[in-house]
């Protein structure tokens, strides 16, 4: 149209002819649409292929979804109409994924361990802390109980489950710091349990722990602190002689060691009425082997304690022979209340044998060793808080078979009571094996070793 209106340009025509040859424009039009074709269809394809899949998983597989849980259902509801309630807790727990439903089933089902599994799935930690303590898994439900802030509840579970020292910091979270010494001294803690009544202004009984967790250390460079800090104990439990010997120990290896002369000439002037030189008070430090306890023990009624009988005279009385069955779980049983009564006053005896079990009116007393302990009562696996237990095994097979004498603790495990004496029971067989069995397997305690032999003895 522009040209047809300015005729002056009517010369351009044969440039523009000549410039663009006739049907090139639409060549080139016609190669260039099948690519754009491409460009606008290719993308679509997988928009398409997602939206084929999405119609399909919202119709087809939803469908067969929705049927399998109905079937998954109806078939839980026929395990429930047929009285087997963990059969379809078990539907519900591990297909269709309803633990808030599978935990009454499992209950009702008498499985407790996994009916606490799907509470606490649920978020019912009080509920799954309850069917732990019911299933008797004591750890599991102290662990939530502690989770939950419950630390009386954790410290009394815990010890259940013969975790002395998780109950002991359980309690001292609660803020009972005796209930956690006394935890702590069973546990074979004994220097946080001397802590504990140092703070509790008991420096008697703290200088007592502490000697017994150093019980078999020598006073050395690496050691000092150690002994230092129990000779300041005795200072301030009113024991004075004792701490003069160890402090004296101490000056021997580093004479300048923190104020240890200063310590010492203070003590010297306070015991110089005792008669004592200082070469006798020297040798009053702590030995291996030896404690405060076992001191006072040498000390009290020397004359009384030669007409003492003990365990072992009953025991020697037989001549090497055999007690009969009857007597040896009636001595036992006396001995296990004895021990009890020992361990809650003063922790693991660590060398208990026959020689410390002393008559008492119609039972026996415990004390610590005074004569040397017979070599076949001492723990292979070395002192820990079950040791005891230990002891109460081989002196319940001395009782049963007449001698433990030349035994070692490898030959008396692969040798039940019954091989050497056939008049005993296979209880008793039983309840041996499990007092000299490795510490984690043992009898945790006295009350441990009574329930199964009274359970035992009841065909149970």
């Amino acid at each position: 149209m522009f040209l047809h209106f300015d005729p002056g340009l009517a010369r351009l025509d044969p440039l523009l002819e000549a410039s663009i040859p006739a049907g090139s424009l639409d060549d080139r039009i016609s190669h260039i649409t099948p690519v754009l074709y491409w460009f606008l269809i290719v993308p679509l394809i997988p928009l398409v292929f997602l939206a084929i899949r999405r119609i399909y998983i919202s119709t087809v597989v939803k469908r067969r979804t929705v049927s399998a849980f109905r079937e998954m259902h109806r078939q839980a509801d026929e395990y429930i109409r047929l009285g087997m309630p963990t059969s379809a807790a078990v539907i519900y727990e591990e297909k269709l994924h309803l633990p808030d439903r599978a935990a009454p089933l499992f209950e009702k089902g008498g499985d407790l361990v996994r009916a606490a599994s799907a509470h606490l799935q649920s978020g019912r930690k009080d509920k799954a802390m309850m069917l732990y303590e019911e299933a008797g898994e004591f750890e599991e439900a102290a662990e939530l109980a502690s989770c939950l802030g419950k630390h009386d509840n954790a410290a009394r579970l815990y010890g259940q489950a013969g975790k002395h020292h998780e109950s002991a910091i359980c309690l001292q979270r609660a803020g009972r710091k005796m209930a956690a010494a006394k935890e702590y001294r069973v546990a074979g803690e004994y220097k946080k349990a001397a802590a504990l009544l140092e703070e509790l202004e008991m420096p008697s009984e703290a200088a007592e722990m502490y000697s017994i967790s150093i019980r078999n250390a020598r006073i050395e460079s690496s050691s000092l602190e150690e002994f230092y800090r129990y000779a300041v104990l005795l200072e301030k439990a009113g024991q004075p002689e004792k701490a003069l010997g160890v402090l004296n120990e101490i000056s021997a290896i580093d004479a300048q060691y923190m104020d240890v002369s200063g310590r010492i000439q203070a003590l010297r002037a306070a015991t110089q009425g005792t008669g004592e030189s200082a070469a006798e008070l020297q040798g009053k430090s702590l030995d291996a082997g030896t404690s405060d306890m076992d001191e006072i023990a040498e000390t009290e009624a020397p004359a009384q304690k030669e007409k003492e009988k003990t365990l072992r005279d009953i025991i020697n009385s037989y001549a090497g022979k055999p007690l009969a069955p009857k007597e040896s779980v009636r001595l036992w049983v006396l001995v296990l209340k004895a021990l009890k009564e020992y361990q809650q006053k003063n922790g693991p005896h660590l060398r208990f044998s026959p020689e410390c079990i002393f008559v008492s009116g119609g039972g026996f007393e415990i004390r610590k060793a005074e004569a040397a302990c017979c070599p076949a009562y001492l723990d292979p696996e070395g002192p820990n808080p079950y040791s005891d237990m230990y002891a109460m095994g081989v002196m319940l097979f001395e009782m049963l078979t007449g001698a433990v004498s030349g035994l070692n603790p490898d030959e008396m495990r692969k040798r039940l009571p019954s091989a050497v004496n056939t008049d005993v029971p296979a209880v008793l067989d039983g309840v041996f094996s499990i007092c000299i069995a490795p510490p984690s397997k043992r009898f945790k305690g006295p009350d441990e070793a009574l329930a199964a032999l009274k359970s035992a003895s009841r065909g149970k």
